[in-house]
């Protein structure tokens, strides 16, 4: 038996952004981070990348209704004349395991690497907060995706600051 739900993905909207606020609020718990949430950060990093042609926002949406997004950009890291594209944030709420929404992460993540590579990036990369319990997850999972590691990012958390 089919969904009748309609699903797109596309680039966020001046409209999306409570929706976007709500659901970085819900990330922002999931990630286990020790700061509390800043809606007006959230909202301000929302409205820059809506503005930079060289960022994105895309959104999963059902029945016009964000229920995730990606967010990313273009960036020259390695010095290179070309451009790498660099998914910074990327989530998806899906409460009630909504079969229309199964494979959403990877549908975004594959949009977005349609964006970086019709701006010419030769690259895509993901960064994600892990800890050790979700590192062998997503080993495996960005494994079936294409993906391998090729950077690693190390956190010092900075006192008296």
């Amino acid at each position: 038996m089919g969904t009748d739900k309609l699903i797109s993905i596309r680039p966020a909207l001046v409209d999306d952004i409570p929706s976007l606020l709500e659901l970085g609020r819900l990330e922002h718990h999931e990630s286990g981070c020790d700061f509390p949430y800043s809606i007006h950060t959230c909202e301000r990093m929302l409205q820059m990348v809506m503005l930079d042609s060289q960022a994105v926002c895309l959104v999963i949406a059902m029945d016009d209704i964000p229920y995730g997004y990606i967010i990313g950009g273009l960036d020259h890291i390695d010095m290179s004349p070309k451009p790498i594209g660099i998914a910074h944030k990327w989530f998806v709420y899906n409460p009630t395991l909504e079969p229309a929404l199964d494979n959403a992460g990877a549908k975004l993540l594959k949009t977005f690497e349609h964006w970086a590579a019709s701006r010419g990036a030769t690259d895509t990369m993901v960064t994600l907060y892990t800890n050790q319990n979700s590192v062998k997850y997503y080993g495996h999972a960005f494994d079936q995706m294409g993906y391998k590691q090729s950077r690693t990012y190390y956190s010092k958390r900075l006192i008296n600051v």
